[in-house]
């Protein structure tokens, strides 16, 4: 086996495991950025409800045309107690205009108003389907890894070629003398 080939399948077999790497790392990066933007939307719509709530505004439609949706309860204080904060998840919500079940992302809180009323507003955006996205990644993600090892090895192969064109020149002309 020549030496160059030796040094291709071991650059392969090198690069193969980095880049398989590189892609995972790239898919949980995008996933966190994409839930991060849909957190931050979903904080601003939240924050302009209980705003608006609070100083006695209209507020928005329930479903407006916007995909959010939310909805206000009003919950006792031992509830509220015990469930503070803001938390995220990721559930199936019921679209009555399509009626089927779809991905969404929902801010669910609690606040108090002036009156010493706790209520607990849920926020919800639609997502994306997960399954959907993942096989969309892998495969671009394929398609571009395959594309770059290739052309990595192939440029390597043609510099080393190129390289030891005088180590092989003087091979052959060992072999002939």
């Amino acid at each position: 086996m020549k030496l160059i080939t030796r040094i291709a399948i071991r650059l392969t077999l090198a690069l193969a495991p980095l880049m398989t790497l590189w892609a995972v790392l790239f898919y949980f990066t995008m996933i966190e950025e994409i839930n991060d933007e849909m957190d931050d939307n979903l904080e601003t719509y939240s924050e302009m409800i209980v705003v608006r709530m609070l100083t006695h505004q209209e507020l928005p439609p329930l479903n407006s045309g916007s995909n959010n949706s939310y909805s206000i309860k009003p919950i006792n204080a031992n509830y509220a107690a015990t469930h503070s904060g803001i938390t995220y998840s990721d559930v199936e919500v019921y679209i009555p205009e399509r009626e089927e079940y779809e991905p969404a992302r929902v801010l669910t809180t609690i606040f108090e108003d002036s009156e010493g009323q706790h209520y607990e507003l849920r926020v919800a955006s639609p997502s994306f389907e997960r399954d959907e996205l993942a096989a969309a990644i892998l495969k671009w993600l394929a398609v571009i890894y395959f594309i770059l090892l290739a052309t990595v090895v192939l440029i390597t192969l043609l510099v080393l070629r190129r390289s030891m064109r005088p180590l092989y020149d003087l091979l052959h002309w060992l072999d002939r003398y």
